[in-house]
């Protein structure tokens, strides 16, 4: 009798084409509280019918404990740190686990308060298996109710200005047949990054705690040699601030402090020293309550705070 993995015809035998594995994308999220959002991503998530997905969640919030419910439903790993690490640093904590498990894996960083649109993992394999083959790749991106939210971002240097794509175009364009176009960084929100293209894992910067942490990255890579791109098709739909809207003195503290710490790393004087200003008069111009007022200032004394003890080490 023949074996099961070959067939007989006459006298010869005949072997069948091995089946072609899909390369396997991991999807990485970093949970804070918010199981019930994270539920709807893996919802999209298995709608896609990949199993070729491994799903890794990093769990800032150690009580919260309606995430253990969501491992019984789908295929999940959590893990979890001692404490809240933010965002990127959660990123770093899941993409260590990831790398020891494959070195050459493709991580999908990815908010708990989106969804994966149709076909979205099938547009990704092809963008990174097709010219220019990046290493970094971002996805546009909608709002829940359908309205653009990202379109690829840029970055002046001179003035400290980091638009994203949905109020400037982007300055290089090849086709708009082509899977992607290029970008200066992409958000963190979708990230896909090929770690095969890496000599080693691209962490983020362990002083943000939170907020654009991507556009640091991004820029980081780039001197190294790394472009980064951006899909046309839009994969993603994002339910805005859904996480960083429950504390609002917060978010502006973080938001203000990780952008004058990018730009002390990025940009000219001037434009760090513009951005001082604004931070610190804005709230007075134009006010918004005293959540963005204090908030604001927090985050510009938690900056000069950080230069005053960095001179202080030098």
């Amino acid at each position: 009798m023949p074996e099961a993995n070959h067939i007989m015809r006459g006298s010869r035998t005949i072997h069948p084409r091995p089946v072609k594995q899909r390369q396997t994308i991991h999807i990485l999220t970093v949970n804070y509280f918010s199981s019930l959002l994270v539920a709807e991503l893996l919802e999209s998530i298995q709608e896609l019918g990949d199993e070729s997905i491994e799903v890794v969640i990093v769990d800032n919030s150690p009580n919260d404990e309606a995430l253990d419910e969501l491992t019984n439903q789908f295929k999940a790993t959590i893990l979890r740190p001692a404490k809240n690490l933010g965002f990127g640093e959660g990123c770093n904590f899941g993409l260590r686990y990831i790398h020891h498990q494959d070195r050459s894996a493709v991580v999908w960083l990815l908010n708990p308060d989106t969804n994966l649109l149709p076909n979205a993992t099938t547009i990704i394999r092809n963008a990174l298996k097709n010219p220019p083959y990046p290493a970094i790749l971002g996805t546009c991106i909608n709002t829940q109710y359908g309205k653009s939210w990202f379109r690829g971002g840029s970055f002046n240097s001179t003035l400290g200005l980091i638009p994203d794509g949905n109020r400037h175009k982007r300055q290089k364009w090849i086709s708009n047949a082509s899977i992607c176009e290029p970008s200066q960084w992409v958000s963190g929100c979708s990230m896909i990054l090929d770690l095969s293209k890496f000599s080693d894992v691209p962490y983020f910067d362990k002083n943000i705690f939170l907020y654009y942490e991507d556009v640091d990255l991004c820029l980081r890579l780039a001197q190294q040699g790394h472009e980064t791109y951006v899909t046309n098709a839009v994969l993603v739909e994002h339910a805005v601030s859904a996480t960083t809207a429950k504390n609002p003195q917060s978010m502006f503290r973080h938001a203000t402090f990780s952008k004058l710490y990018i730009l002390s790393k990025h940009a000219s004087r001037v434009a760090v020293a513009m951005n001082i200003i604004y931070f610190t008069v804005q709230p007075l111009l134009v006010p918004r309550g005293l959540s963005h007022l204090k908030g604001r200032l927090q985050g510009v004394m938690d900056f000069l705070n950080l230069c005053f003890n960095s001179d202080r080490q030098h």
